[in-house]
């Protein structure tokens, strides 16, 4: 497929000069650029996974030192309880945020793109479900209007259906850019607790 998209560009660069695409050769290549966004998701779950998992192990940690000082309260001064417990709710909270932010970047889990984009996201029948389903109910309808569209009203649905799932795909990246920061920032108040153990009991 990205030979394919490849091959798509360089024949665009060298028939610039002497011809242009085709509406239907247009149609084909956002087809094909729209698959590629099929691994751009995969990418952005499979580390959004990642960055799930070293929240959850970190979360772990931070909760095994709450535990820890809970049950050897007396053994820390004043000082050591406020620093302890300061330092376990920052990195909780970080680590709540970044759990937040990574869930988002996997799934919408809040709105429909349709409700977050609003009227800024033209219409796209054909090539998305939800706005297929609600404006055509009836398969007779569906096909009526699919028979009588043409090649440039179907480029235009398709560029419309591309630039929305580039769209959600840069908001998701940005949402991880978010949980990953957020997560080595957790990483500062959990070594300030881990510290004031490892003085405290070795």
């Amino acid at each position: 497929m990205r030979h394919t998209i490849k091959y798509r560009m360089m024949k665009c660069k060298s028939d610039r000069k002497t011809s242009k695409l085709t509406p239907k050769e247009r149609l084909e290549l956002v087809c094909q650029i729209s698959e590629r966004q099929d691994g751009l998701r995969a990418s952005i779950a499979n580390r959004a996974a990642l960055v799930i998992s070293a929240d959850a192990l970190l979360l772990a940690s931070v909760t095994f030192s709450l535990e820890t000082a809970l049950s050897s309260a007396s053994a820390f001064n004043a000082v050591e309880k406020t620093t302890l417990m300061l330092a376990v709710g920052v990195a909780v909270i970080l680590l709540a945020l970044s759990l937040l932010y990574a869930t988002t970047g996997v799934a919408s889990v809040w709105k429909p793109t349709r409700q977050r984009y609003g009227n800024s996201l033209p219409q796209r029948l054909f090539f998305h479900a939800d706005d297929s389903i609600k404006t055509l109910k009836r398969f007779e309808v569906f096909r009526e209007r699919f028979m009588a569209s043409t090649i440039d009203e179907l480029l235009t649905y398709a560029l419309a259906e591309l630039w929305s799932m580039e769209k959600v795909y840069y908001d998701r990246y940005l949402m991880l850019i978010r949980s990953i920061k957020l997560l080595v920032l957790a990483i500062i108040p959990f070594l300030i607790a881990i510290s004031v153990l490892f003085i405290r009991f070795i």
